[in-house]
């Protein structure tokens, strides 16, 4: 059942949409690492909720085709990203806001550890690979006159595939819900619009280890 009360719902389902309305390719070179009056205005509110307890699962759909990037980064720096229920950026808005739903209604019924390994995956494609490496590697591929090679990577597939991890990773890196996580990036299609995250796996810090060995 849909309500517009926040205090009845179950469910939050929160839009991080373009402010004017229209919406660009992630790898738009307007979307930078730098967040906007508008997206601190809104992430307090998202503040608000999470301290306030609630469900909510984000659709960022402020760009199409993968994250906002000024957004993302300000979510992260404020440590609000973790405590999200779900996380989703991708492909079109209607693609992400039903994954959104989905992984929102089902956030109650996972642990969350699980939470925050789908939150992953969705990160590194969505705002790692598809807003910035993607964006990355077909500026290369254009100033090289290899236009063709984003639609078939060919003889290409493996260099490009280790530029992809590898940008990735470096991102994943700077943040605190990534930095820990290894993995791989391939092309199931071939090409650089879809990316397959492989061996994904997170490591425990040693005093997370240790206090539960010890409680155990």
């Amino acid at each position: 059942q849909v309500t517009t009360d926040m205090q009845s719902a179950d469910l939050i389902l929160a839009l991080n949409t373009p402010p004017d309305g229209r919406t660009q390719d992630s790898t738009a070179t307007s979307n930078m690492f730098f967040a906007s009056p508008a997206n601190k205005r809104y992430i307090a509110e998202l503040r608000w909720l999470l301290d306030a307890g609630r469900n909510i699962s984000l659709a960022d759909v402020s760009y199409s085709n993968g994250a906002d990037n000024g957004f993302m980064k300000e979510m992260c720096l404020q440590g609000l990203l973790p405590r999200l229920s779900a996380y989703n950026g991708w492909n079109t808005a209607d693609n992400t806001i039903g994954f959104a739903l989905a992984q929102g209604v089902l956030a109650p019924q996972i642990s969350k550890e699980d939470q925050l390994n789908l939150m992953r995956v969705r990160v590194i494609d969505d705002w790692f690979y598809q807003a910035n490496a993607r964006r990355h590697i077909t500026a290369e591929l254009e100033k090289a006159h290899l236009d063709p090679v984003k639609y078939q990577l060919g003889g290409h597939y493996k260099q490009i595939a280790k530029q992809a991890t590898d940008l990735c990773r470096d991102l994943a890196f700077k943040y605190d819900l990534t930095k820990r996580t290894s993995f791989t990036l391939t092309f199931p299609w071939d090409r650089l619009f879809e990316v397959d995250i492989l061996d994904m796996q997170t490591r425990v810090p040693r005093s997370t280890r240790t206090a539960t060995t010890e409680k155990e």
